[in-house]
């Protein structure tokens, strides 16, 4: 019984936890990988259409499914290249200062 319990909380536990790179096929997001450089991901999603920065922190937005929905890919980069990355966004992204 005791290791069933053990066995749940890790379950839920890694249910929990999301990825840094998450989204649908349709945008290609799922290419991307932590570290990547903003040049690459650019390569694999497409040109940009904005970019907002505060300090160390640059948040790219890139368009994709525009003929049906326009949506927008997320990209957050630090000097070590993308930390994060999501799809199905309505707006460009946003860093507050």
């Amino acid at each position: 019984m005791k290791h069933l319990c053990l066995i749940g909380a890790a379950v839920a536990m890694t249910a929990c936890m999301q990825s840094p790179i998450s989204g649908s096929k349709h945008s290609g997001v799922r290419q991307l990988q932590v570290g990547m450089t903003q040049d690459t991901v650019g390569a694999i999603i497409g040109s940009h259409q904005a970019v907002s920065e505060s300090g160390t922190r640059k948040c790219v937005s890139y368009l994709y499914n525009e003929t049906i929905d326009p949506k927008y890919v997320h990209a957050t980069f630090t000097d070590a290249g993308l930390i994060e990355a999501s799809d199905g966004h309505k707006a460009i992204c946003e860093i507050s200062a």
